[in-house]
């Protein structure tokens, strides 16, 4: 150094991370957790699903003294003619000894009244509710739960097809605590004729397996699909119910029902059969539409999950980017195989757990 020069040495620290080249930027941030966080959370839910299966799945065959309680069944419905025969035929199939099943009809246009009633003729446990007003899926739902005999609730969508089992492991599962308000299902596709719903089932059997088994093992699945899922009346109804304002109503009910103190759980073995997407632009709009929805469930309840108290959900706001929903074709569109015999769903083996995409339980094969 001259003796003229003033300039002072940089010391090792000012050119690690001051705006040197060394400096850290946003961008060198972003890159680091792109490229961990898959490996971390991967790594996470397959232990996770390991440590479920060794801690959760063992049979536990102790029902309550007098027996298990009874259980209403909510369909919501909108021009769902050219599915929902075969929706409430499977229902039909389902061996549960106290059972409702409401229809509830959101003013649809087409046959989907005459063709519920047709399919429904005979079976003293099914209703049709109709007033013919359009009033929204998650309206509906709230006016389902009111009218509920039964607090157990579960609701599931118009175009799938239910095990006759599926009831009995999501009450079995539910009565394991007092503090669960909210039991997941197991979706499984059934129409596989595509490359794109080959890829849809091997992510619902694998994928979203998994990531609800780790979540379960702390209570806090963070999504309680539409599919399928039971509920507790009166924790829902407490909560204010579905919101008919957000496109994805089922995930902002699930974290209003976590924040209010309840526990989520998923019971692996109750399948219900589902039609997925077929084509790119359909799996784009089902898609898109996840993705708002989860994006107005983050804005609304971003202040309140940050908060210390509401740490243990925090593991689940980053899986609002995956497809971790579980959801079904778009409505009023007709499934491939829904036309065959719902003799096809009877079946006395146990179903295949949830993640053995290799395994096809014949009560849903449509």
């Amino acid at each position: 150094m001259s003796p003229g020069s003033s300039s002072a040495p940089r010391s090792p620290a000012a050119s690690s991370c001051g705006t040197g080249r060394n400096a850290v930027s946003p961008i060198d941030v972003l890159l680091v957790f792109l490229a961990f966080y898959p490996v971390v959370t991967g790594a996470a839910w397959m232990v996770g699903g390991v440590m479920f299966r060794l801690t959760e799945e063992r049979p536990r065959a102790v029902d309550p003294p007098g027996g298990l309680p009874g259980v209403t069944v909510l369909v919501p419905a909108y021009n769902e003619e050219k599915v929902i025969a075969g929706c409430v035929a499977a229902l039909r199939l389902v061996d549960y000894p106290e059972l409702e099943i409401l229809i509830l009809n959101d003013g649809s246009t087409d046959a989907t009244v005459a063709a519920a009633r047709a399919a429904a003729e005979g079976d003293a446990r099914i209703t049709v509710v109709d007033d013919g007003v359009n009033r929204g899926k998650a309206d509906r739902l709230n006016e389902g739960m009111r009218q509920a005999r039964h607090d157990l609730v579960l609701v599931t969508d118009a175009d799938t097809h239910l095990h006759s089992d599926a009831v009995t492991h999501l009450v079995r599962r539910m009565l394991r605590s007092p503090r669960y308000a909210a039991i997941a299902g197991c979706p499984r596709v059934t129409n596989r004729g595509s490359v794109i719903a080959t890829m849809q089932m091997l992510e619902t059997a694998s994928l979203i397996g998994l990531i609800r088994r780790t979540h379960a093992l702390a209570g806090r699945v963070g999504t309680v699909a539409g599919v399928l899922g039971l509920f507790r009346r009166d924790a829902v109804l407490a909560v204010g119910g579905y919101d008919p304002k957000m496109a994805t109503e089922d995930i902002e009910l699930t974290w209003r029902l976590l924040q209010a103190g309840h526990l989520t759980g998923f019971a692996p073995n109750a399948l219900v059969g589902m039609q997925v997407p077929e084509t790119l632009s359909g799996i784009w709009a089902q898609r898109t539409r996840w993705a708002r929805g989860q994006g107005e469930v983050l804005r609304t309840h971003a202040r309140t999950v940050a908060r210390p108290k509401h740490a243990v959900m925090w593991p689940i706001a980053p899986g609002g980017v995956l497809p971790t929903r579980g959801g079904s074709a778009t409505p009023g569109t007709a499934p491939r195989g829904v036309a065959e015999t719902p003799e096809s769903l009877r079946d006395e083996d146990v179903p295949a757990p949830c993640d053995a995409p290799h395994q096809t339980p014949r009560p849903i094969r449509l």
